[in-house]
């Protein structure tokens, strides 16, 4: 499987990381599937309602509803979910694969800026109770 990402896209997505921090941001990718390709769409940034932010993330549900409408509206799927770690690495927590569902991918973007910006980006599927890393590919 292989994520094909526009250079916009993913500039929003690290502008969202880098706006949020140092608390985690998140948000939901649309898109279709073609043979082993997630081809995103749109990208939907969405209100981190965890009550710890700055450690984890929880999508908040009405901005869920308003995404999970405007998918279905425009033919898209829900094809996967991104989040920051703020000041640690790509590695999925713990707490962020217990939460994982199967068959849509985990995109999880490092930043560091304290020092200096750095930025790692790492994405995940969950399939049959094995975690799979997916191959990014920005156009």
């Amino acid at each position: 499987m292989r994520i094909i990402l526009k250079r916009d896209q993913l500039k929003f997505v690290i502008n969202h990381a880098i706006d949020e921090y140092p608390k985690e941001a998140c948000g939901i990718f649309g898109g279709n599937t073609k043979e082993d390709k997630f081809i995103i769409e749109k990208v939907y940034k969405v209100k981190n309602a965890s009550l710890a932010p700055y450690n984890s993330y929880l999508i908040d549900p009405l901005d869920e509803l308003y995404v999970f409408r405007d998918i279905e509206k425009n033919g898209l799927k829900i094809l996967g979910v991104y989040h920051s770690h703020p000041e640690k690495g790509v590695e999925p927590s713990l707490d962020d694969i217990n939460h994982m569902l199967k068959d849509i991918f985990y995109l999880i973007l490092a930043i560091k800026l304290k020092d200096n910006l750095f930025l790692d980006i790492k994405s995940y599927i969950w399939n049959n109770s094995i975690l799979n890393e997916i191959t990014i590919v920005v156009i």
